[in-house]
């Protein structure tokens, strides 16, 4: 396996699954596809968890 670093970590892709996919190769792959599923649920419950005094600061974050 060759690894292909993302321009904001130095972690290895095999942990980023949707670098270097095309959409295509994304539109076939119902697996892939629940991984970044999960992932936008992940960070979308984390929001969740946020203060309001957080919110506050940045008006931004829905």
């Amino acid at each position: 396996m060759s690894y292909v670093f993302s321009t904001d970590s130095d972690r290895p892709a095999q942990y980023d699954p949707i670098l270097g996919v095309s959409r295509h190769a994304f539109l076939a792959d119902p697996q892939l596809q629940d991984s970044v599923i999960g992932r936008i649920e992940i960070m979308g419950e984390a929001t969740g968890r946020l203060s309001l005094a957080f919110g506050d600061k940045h008006p931004e974050i829905p």
